[in-house]
């Protein structure tokens, strides 16, 4: 089974989530060469570690390239690995962004650990004792590459100046944070922006979230720019329907997990892995180098909204099918 489907079925069998199981997805080996004349951090991630961190960078525009060699968990057929850069409020550490084996979280307030000024407060956050990451909400996240073990994968993410940690974009992932400090100033405006084939907007509708695409996704490796114009994190993941598939059938599989019962033309064999870019804060943005494979790409974020009761931002309206390189008029009427 796909990494996502696992996390789905899970999802289906528990009724909730936490910030965690963010990064619980696959994603198509995507290589990437820096064109840009960006900096470069070239990183590798483990079962354990992340590495490549240096102590120490200056804020600006980064190319980062990330190498995954990630043993598959259970019941995977590959290993999974992502990162991204979390800037780190006062009073925070990397250790904020862990659940400890066997344990819980610290929950923000605790003992030890201020909360960040205004955590909770400015988008209807959990109380800061029900949800230890509820200020990962509030605070800035850059985004980044991820994929399946075994690929190298690339993004360009923004560092404005700060204290952060690298995390495998997941509380649960079992690679330790690393920290690391961004000095001087961030000045995107004197920056020449990458040009990317699609930009991928995520913004605010009345009942939830939702992607708004622009431009056509072809086959092939393409810039891919992700604008996150809403007021929570989002993620962006995409698994690969090699059949027609309209969202309402693909919610009904995923409630098949839950009840057992069949979706009618509907199989866990028709998917396969498709594109990922780790999670990013409101008002960022992030560009992916993605290797668009043809098929019909079902596009989701998994993200809890904590003011609705942790439901996932997928089923607020961020799932969107997408065709690319296949007969658009193939896919079934809603």
């Amino acid at each position: 089974m796909s990494r996502i489907l696992s996390f789905v079925a899970a999802l289906m069998l528990f009724a909730s989530v936490g910030m965690s199981g963010v990064a619980a997805q696959d994603a198509t080996p995507a290589a990437g060469s820096n064109e840009y004349g960006l900096p470069q951090l070239d990183l590798t991630i483990t079962d354990t570690e992340i590495q490549g961190i240096p102590a120490e960078l200056t804020a600006g525009r980064y190319f980062v390239s990330l190498t995954v060699d990630v043993a598959p968990g259970p019941g995977e057929d590959t290993g999974f690995g992502a990162v991204g850069f979390v800037q780190l409020p006062e009073g925070r550490t990397a250790a904020d962004l862990t659940i400890p084996a066997g344990g819980e979280a610290t929950p923000v307030g605790a003992e030890g650990t201020p909360p960040a000024e205004g955590a909770a407060e400015a988008i209807g956050s959990p109380p800061a004792d029900a949800d230890p990451f509820a200020w990962l909400y509030e605070t800035y996240v850059s985004g980044g590459p991820g994929g399946a073990s075994g690929g190298t994968y690339a993004g360009i993410i923004e560092l404005p100046p700060g204290n952060y940690a690298v995390w495998g974009d997941d509380p649960e992932a079992t690679q330790a944070p690393v920290e690391v400090t961004v000095t001087g100033t961030l000045d995107t405006a004197a920056m020449t922006e990458p040009t990317a084939a699609v930009t991928i907007r995520e913004v605010n509708i009345p009942d939830g979230f939702a992607f708004e695409i622009e431009g056509t996704l072809s086959t092939g490796t393409q810039l891919i720019k992700i604008v996150n114009e809403s007021d929570q994190p989002h993620f962006v993941v995409s698994e690969l329907s090699s059949e027609p598939i309209t969202v309402e059938q693909l919610f009904a599989f995923f409630g098949s997990f839950e009840t057992g019962t069949p979706v009618p033309g509907v199989s866990e064999e028709q998917f396969s892995a498709g594109i990922y870019a780790a999670t990013q804060s409101a008002g960022s943005t992030q560009w992916i180098v993605a290797d668009v494979q043809a098929g019909y790409h079902v596009v989701l974020c998994f993200i809890p909204d904590p003011t609705k009761g942790g439901i996932p931002h997928a089923f607020e309206g961020m799932a969107e099918i997408v065709p690319v390189g296949v007969d658009a008029a193939a896919t079934p009427a809603a």
